[in-house]
């Protein structure tokens, strides 16, 4: 899946909880990577309601360094 022109999303994993989607999604394309991971991998939290989306929130998690 492309996101606009430059960015591409590809799915890892996905699974359902409580009243919400989440999707690990794989980020790839021509943008600055400038500090990013190799694998850009994010977490996209979807709440969906009469089949349209009402809430979308991305996160980049990363491991816990403890």
């Amino acid at each position: 899946m492309y996101i606009g022109t430059r960015v591409g999303k590809g799915s890892k994993s996905s699974r359902r909880q409580h009243a919400g989607l989440i999707v690990r999604g794989l980020y790839d394309g021509d943008y600055d990577k400038t500090n990013l991971p190799k694998e850009l991998v994010l977490s996209n939290y979807f709440q969906v309601r009469d089949g349209k989306i009402v809430s979308l929130i991305i996160i980049f998690n990363k491991t816990s360094p403890f």
